[in-house]
Formats: structure tokens, C-alpha cells, sequence
């Protein structure tokens, strides 16, 4: 057994202190890595440069480790027990590495723990070691615990090092809530400091949790279910694994009144909980064929994240409706939100959803300011997707969307045979016939908006298009019909300018010269802020030209900029048939 004992003595230097134990064994250990990227982050993230003094020992007596690239060691030849040594800094808090400080600890193993030789055989013990004035701290990890009370437990094993990767690690003064679902015990487990109402949230998330259960027949791939939530003051993430998921929440995302209703910052905490344990049967239990084996030392490619991710993003609100948390209208809100940003985004007429999955490691991940015009989303064009999928389904066949993922996924399940690019669309066709299947197929495949107005209509509700108040980043979910003009730009509001930072392609802004990173100071010799340019776009009229004042960097520029007309761009949804909406949502 491989054993990483984990000290946690130097905390206030944000180090993990690592000792690796590997007994004596016929074919002595010759490497050592670490991975470049964790499953469900499809970005290359170089862990291994938050390593530092790694040192080999045998008996004490020190031996050569050698690196051989950025993330593997050569190990010299040796006979018996190998320990190896070393430190991790530990000051990225994101649901993706590893965190410490007086506050609280996290870390992804893959953050820490060295694998050996490729080796996927050996079972991992891992032990941790706090320090006097930690020992109050609690510990949290759906990994399976060995020694020690519930929550208190210091000695943890995984049968393999792939599982190991599985296990997040959370620790310090945690509140825990505990429920059961189904008979499977669940922890919203939050470190962080917090006013929430841990037993209305407990409750929320249970529905949750026992809806998506129903959904796939009560078939569970987990015998116990842990959502480890970092609370800090403003920040948001979350990344799933087999039996837990490591999440990141502001502390205005945590509702803190029992009578209070769900608000959209506790909707989207909701929504990250069920996007993430509904991970647990789309992408942990069955992924694409493409990422099995994991191969974590390079990008590894595959074209379905659209519906790993996409089918995830569409469920994820969904159950937070369906669960009784928002109504009908709340939900519908949301939906058309995500049209909006969808449409109003050049990039969705120039990828695919399956290009997009493909080029995630280098476009989609790594996004600069000409994003919105060259790719589109595979989690929000994706779930587009699965909305207009199930629509039809209701309204032409005699099931769902629901029913039939959870029957695709059974069936996989069952069988252990992970997912080809292929493999819904030849089951979708199977079950609802070769026009849905081929329809599905060339919208999955294409670029362009995916057509919901009929597919919602069909099913009772509304959706139309009016004008948006502007192309801020906070005017989603607004809209005015007073403001005949339009920049064509995302902007931030600052004190003295208006910084862009989207330009989008072909209109107003880019006809002007402008970039993103401008910041327009003046607009018709007038002082630029939010305010000023809100009283503009009211006031001016297409063909009208005005006046701008804009630093590039540190150089001053003088532009002349012609307003374009306002054209509707934002997506609103209502119920207008009650009896065939029942079909879809709860509206009762």
C-alpha cells in the first residue's frame, strides 16, 4: 500500500508537507508524476509547479531523484523502502487544486499525491497531521475513512490511484448538516464563515437530490453523498467526483432566513448543487469512451462534452424547479436568460457545440476578449439543445427527455460500455424515430440559434424578443423600449470610464475603432459613467454620431462613433396554455 502522510505544520506558509511512503517491492519504483489536469477541468493546470524540495530517502540515506520534464521525477536505483519527501504550496482557491491557511484547508489529491510508475493497482492510504493549534479542525472527504470519529477521522484509503483522484479533501471548522435520501446518507458540508439557514438549505437540497434519484429508477452509483462547500465573500465554482462535490460559494448565495423566498443568488447555489450531483451519473458512472482511462499528463480529447455538460446544464435548473424550490415563471426566467446570452453571442453562428467540446482545452478554457464572437458554450448552447430535445419529445412522442436519458443511461450503466460520439443520437432514434434523431443531429452538429419558439409553443408557452436596456454585463434579465440606440459592446462601469470588454462583431462599437480594454472616458466632451451613457442611449438616434474619448492603454484617442439602431435581443417566456405547459412544468 502507497502511503501519503500529509502534515499541515507550516499552514501559515500555505505549504502541505508530503511524506511518501512506498514499501519494498521486487521492481523497485524508476518515476514519479503528477497530473496536469483533473477530470471535469478541461484545462492543462501544471500542478507539479506547486511542488518544491522533492527528496528520495532509503534507510535514511538520501538518494537522486532527477526530473525528467515539468511533471515527472526519476527515481535512482535503490533496494527496499522508498519514502519520498516533499512540499506542495497550497494558495489557489478554486475547486480545482489546493488551498491552506488558518482558516480552513482543501486539496484535490491531485494537487499532492505522486503517482508511481503509472501504477493504477496499489491501493492509497492517506493519513493527515494537524498541528496543535489545528486539532479542533474537522475533516471532510468521501473517502472511505479507516481510523477516527465521523469528521474527525485522520486515516483514509482508496483502492487505486485513479480513485484516490476521486477524493477531495475539506478541513477546519465545518458546519455540517446531515440528511438521508433514499437511504443513502448525504453532508452539505460548508467551511467558511456563514449566517445561512444550514437547515432550510439541508432541506432544499434533499428534494433535490431525491428528485434526480427518481429520475434514474433509484439506481445509485454512490453509497454516500458529500457536498464540500467553501463559503468566502465572493467566488463560485464547483467540480464533481464519484461520491462528493467540491464547491465554491459567495456568502450571499446561502439563504439565511427560514421565511425567505428563493432569490437568484439562492437559485444558483441550488443550481450548482444539482449540476454537480447530476454529474454523479452523467460524466463519474458513465463518460465518453474518449476519457477512459483518464490520461492525465496531456490534453485528452473528446467531441461530447456538449452532452456531458450541456444535458448536465439543462437538468441542473430543472430540478430545482421540478423539486418545488422556484415556480414556473422563476424557471422560465432563468431559461430565457440563457437564450439571451446564447443569441446575443456572435460565436453561437461560427462553432458547433461539438467543435466547441473538441477545442475546450484551448478556446472554451482559455476565452479571450474575441470569445463572444468565435466560440459558443457547449454548457449553455447544450442545454439549449436538451430544452428543445425535450420539448418535442412531450409534444410528439409519448415521453421525455427525462425518461429517455434516464433509460440511455441505464443502459450503459448496466452494461459498463461508456459512451461513443454517436451513441444518443442511434438511441434517440431507436426510441422517437429517424426525423427527431437526424433534426437532434444536424442542430447538434451545426451553428446557428436552436429553434425554440414552436418547440415552446408546442408545449404552452410564449417566447418573444424585446430590447434589453444595454450590453453591460449586469443587463441580462432587464429590458426598456425607450432606448432606441445601441453601443454593441459589453462594458464595466468604473469611476471615470466605461471599460469594455466585449466588442461585438459588425456593430456600432467595432465600426468606431473601438477594442476591448478601452476605456472611454468622454462621450460628446461629457464625462463617461454608467449613468451618462444609460441617459445617452435614450436620448440619441440611429445614424447619430458622437464624440469619444478613449484611452488605450495609456494612449489617448479620439473616435467618432455611429449609434446603431436597438434591435430586440432579449428573450422573454410566458405561460399561455396551461393544459399542454402541465406537460412540461410544475404549475402547481
Amino acid at each position: 500500500m502507497l502511503q501519503y502522510q500529509i502534515k499541515l505544520e507550516h499552514y501559515r506558509a500555505h505549504l502541505f508537507s508530503v511524506r511518501m511512503v512506498i514499501p519494498a517491492q521486487s521492481a523497485p519504483v524508476r518515476r514519479l508524476s503528477l497530473p496536469a489536469w483533473i477530470p471535469g477541468s478541461y484545462m492543462i493546470r501544471d500542478f507539479a509547479r506547486n511542488l518544491s524540495k522533492v527528496r528520495g530517502f532509503v534507510e535514511h540515506a538520501e538518494i537522486d531523484i532527477t526530473p525528467l520534464d515539468k511533471q515527472t521525477w526519476q527515481v535512482a536505483p535503490y533496494q527496499g523502502e522508498l519514502t519520498i519527501e516533499y512540499q506542495v504550496y497550497a494558495f489557489d482557491l478554486s475547486v480545482r487544486s489546493a488551498y491552506l491557511d488558518g482558516l480552513f484547508g482543501f486539496f484535490n489529491p491531485s494537487s499532492l499525491c505522486l503517482q508511481v510508475d503509472a501504477d493504477d493497482l496499489s491501493p492509497c492510504e492517506i493519513s493527515l497531521e494537524l498541528p496543535s493549534e489545528l486539532a479542533h479542525w474537522q475533516i471532510a472527504t468521501g473517502m472511505p475513512q479507516t481510523s477516527g470519529a465521523p469528521w474527525q477521522g485522520q486515516t483514509f484509503v482508496a483502492q487505486s490511484y485513479t480513485e484516490l483522484l476521486e477524493y477531495p479533501f475539506i478541513m477546519g471548522e465545518l458546519s455540517i448538516v446531515e440528511f438521508t435520501v433514499k437511504d443513502i446518507p448525504h453532508a452539505l458540508v460548508f467551511v467558511g464563515q456563514h449566517d445561512a439557514d444550514l437547515d432550510r438549505i439541508g432541506r432544499d437540497v434533499s428534494e433535490i437530490c431525491r428528485a434526480q434519484i427518481d429520475m434514474f429508477d433509484g439506481t445509485v452509483p454512490f453509497q454516500r453523498y458529500l457536498f464540500l462547500t467553501m463559503v468566502v465573500g465572493d467566488g463560485f465554482g464547483g467540480l464533481e467526483h464519484i461520491n462528493s462535490t467540491a464547491l465554491l460559494c459567495s456568502r450571499r448565495d446561502l439563504i439565511w432566513n427560514e421565511a425567505a423566498a428563493v432569490d437568484k443568488n439562492y437559485q444558483r447555489f441550488l443550481s450548482l448543487c444539482s449540476h454537480e450531483y447530476f454529474h454523479s451519473w452523467n460524466v463519474k458512472a458513465v463518460r465518453p469512451a474518449e476519457l477512459t482511462p483518464y490520461q492525465l499528463a496531456s490534453e485528452q480529447y473528446t467531441k461530447q462534452l456538449w452532452f456531458y455538460e450541456g444535458m448536465t446544464s439543462y437538468f441542473d435548473d430543472y430540478f430545482v424547479h421540478h423539486a418545488g424550490l422556484i415556480d414556473a415563471q422563476q424557471y422560465l426566467n432563468t431559461l430565457t436568460d440563457t437564450i439571451t446570452r446564447v443569441e446575443r453571442s456572435q460565436g453561437v453562428h461560427q462553432q458547433s457545440v461539438v467543435e466547441s467540446s473538441f477545442y475546450a482545452w484551448t478556446k472554451f478554457y482559455q476565452q479571450d476578449a474575441n470569445a463572444a464572437n468565435a466560440i459558443v458554450s457547449y454548457y449553455t448552447k447544450g442545454a439549449l439543445l436538451a430544452l428543445w430535445l425535450d420539448l418535442r419529445l412531450r409534444a410528439t412522442t409519448q415521453t421525455s427527455l427525462p425518461e429517455l436519458f434516464g433509460q440511455f443511461w441505464q443502459q450503459h450503466y448496466h452494461s459498463q460500455v461508456m459512451t461513443s460520439e454517436d451513441s444518443f443520437v442511434h438511441y434517440l432514434e431507436q426510441r422517437a424515430g429517424h426525423q427527431l434523431a437526424t433534426e437532434f443531429s444536424r442542430l447538434v452538429h451545426g451553428v446557428g440559434w436552436v429553434p425554440l419558439t414552436e418547440a415552446l409553443a408546442a408545449c404552452g408557452v410564449e417566447l418573444h424578443m424585446v430590447t434589453s436596456s444595454d450590453d453591460s454585463d449586469s443587463a441580462v434579465g432587464t429590458a426598456a423600449t425607450t432606448q432606441p440606440v445601441r453601443l454593441g459592446a459589453k462594458y464595466q462601469a468604473n469611476p471615470g470610464d466605461i471599460q469594455l470588454t466585449v466588442v461585438y462583431r459588425g456593430e456600432a462599437a467595432e465600426q468606431a475603432g473601438l477594442c476591448p480594454g478601452d476605456r472611454i472616458i468622454a462621450i460628446d466632451n461629457l464625462a463617461s459613467t454608467r449613468t451618462s451613457l444609460n441617459d445617452i442611449l435614450i436620448r440619441k438616434r440611429p445614424g447619430q454620431i458622437s464624440r469619444l474619448h478613449v484611452f488605450r492603454r495609456d494612449e489617448l484617442l479620439e473616435l467618432e462613433l455611429k449609434w446603431a439602431p436597438a434591435n430586440p435581443t432579449l428573450r422573454k417566456a410566458r405561460v399561455v396554455d396551461s393544459a399542454r405547459a402541465a406537460r412540461w412544468l410544475r404549475l402547481s
